[in-house]
């Protein structure tokens, strides 16, 4: 079942119980009216679980994080030093340089981020 399922389903059954309750105890109550079910919530546990244990702590992906921010930081850097990189419509719409290449950079893609360091000499062009 989709997470939409299972808290229309929770809900549902939860609203049902407090029929008859003012608003005054349903607030006090326990629980919330609605939500997710225990499996559901237990299932949304294990995945976290597993992604802190695998993907957010993971040395190898997390080097590949550090690696893409400091290129993104240099990207920055470099506009801001040379500004004729940075596409008149961002500058256009931009109250100042720094405001402009912060929309420029964080508009841009993985890709992209490679062709415009290579552009500005941060990579080496191939």
């Amino acid at each position: 079942a989709s997470d939409i399922a299972d808290v229309r389903a929770e809900s549902h059954t939860r609203l049902t119980a407090a029929q008859g309750m003012t608003t005054v105890e349903a607030q006090a109550g326990e629980h919330r009216l609605i939500g997710h079910s225990p499996k559901f919530k237990s299932l949304v546990a294990e995945m976290h679980k597993y992604l802190y244990e695998n993907m957010y702590f993971n040395e190898e992906i997390n080097w590949q994080v550090r690696r893409s921010t400091e290129l993104l930081d240099k990207v920055f850097d470099e506009v801001l030093v040379q500004p004729e990189h940075i596409p008149d419509r961002f500058l256009d719409t931009a109250d100042s340089t720094m405001h402009a290449a912060c929309d420029f950079v964080s508009g841009m893609t993985d890709r992209y981020v490679g062709s415009i360091a290579r552009t500005l000499g941060i990579l080496p062009a191939y």
